[in-house]
């Protein structure tokens, strides 16, 4: 909320300077000396905004800054898809979302540092699910064959941001980014595994081979997902991977112990 003070400035012989308030909150403290102190041309009027709380303001900003943000984004992404990631300039994407240069660089040093921002925030969102995967409740889940939550979750993330990585693990995209989920994939079965198989001795195959195996065919199912089409909803996908990762892939063929 805020109020406006109107300052009507008055020459007149002894310099008194008349404030007068619109809405009746006015408060002469609020004024500064310099009116009370020197001449002030006939006939000026100056208006205070005063702010008595920014909350207002401050969203306003932050969902401006938010759809400008938004629709760089949705240029880039339209632009790789065009052209790939090499020779994309600012100019290209100003031009492309229809805002001035000015604008992007509030936000952005340039088009490998909004890539970069891009990239880390969409790695932290799919990071911060699959930390919270548990290996016992996903073998419950396959045991009454129900999609296992947590799982839909990580696919649900995907498909939010489907365009962008669509791009990025496609023929135009960063093999190298895409070799960042592979490893983080390595890493987060290694440690679930090694929580529950501390030495891995009664395995049937080397850890290893087993986390190599699991790896890719995680990965193999995301992007045959994503060269599909996504005909299947993170539901759908989320229990063919509970089926899969539960009762191994002989058993969701349909042969072996259920056979």
């Amino acid at each position: 909320m805020f109020f406006i003070i109107l300052l009507n400035s008055m020459l007149i012989n002894d310099h008194n300077v008349h404030y007068n308030n619109i809405n009746g909150k006015y408060n002469h403290q609020l004024m500064p000396d310099l009116f009370t102190n020197h001449q002030v041309s006939a006939g000026l009027f100056i208006i205070f905004i005063i702010f008595e709380s920014g909350g207002e303001m401050s969203d306003s900003m932050d969902r401006r800054k938010a759809r400008t943000k938004q629709s760089l984004y949705k240029a880039l992404i339209e632009l790789m898809e065009k052209k790939g990631l090499d020779g994309i300039t600012v100019t290209d994407i100003t031009n492309w979302a229809d805002i001035n240069r000015g604008t992007f660089y509030l936000h952005y040093r340039d088009v490998a540092d909004m890539l970069e921002q891009l990239k880390d925030e969409a790695f932290e969102q799919v990071r911060s699910l699959i930390q919270q995967l548990d290996i016992m409740e996903l073998i419950e889940c396959g045991r009454s064959d129900q999609p296992y939550q947590k799982l839909v979750a990580i696919f649900e993330e995907f498909a939010r941001n489907c365009n962008f990585f669509k791009v990025m693990f496609g023929p135009k995209g960063d093999l190298a980014y895409m070799n960042q989920y592979k490893e983080l994939m390595k890493t987060q079965i290694f440690k679930k595994l090694n929580y529950w198989k501390p030495n891995g001795d009664s395995s049937l195959v080397p850890l290893d081979y087993l986390i190599a195996y699991m790896t890719s065919a995680n990965l193999g199912v995301l992007l045959h997902w994503f060269e599909t089409g996504m005909k299947k909803s993170p539901h759908e996908i989320g229990l063919i991977m509970t089926r899969i990762v539960s009762q191994g892939p002989i058993v969701s063929l349909g042969l072996g112990e259920n056979d």
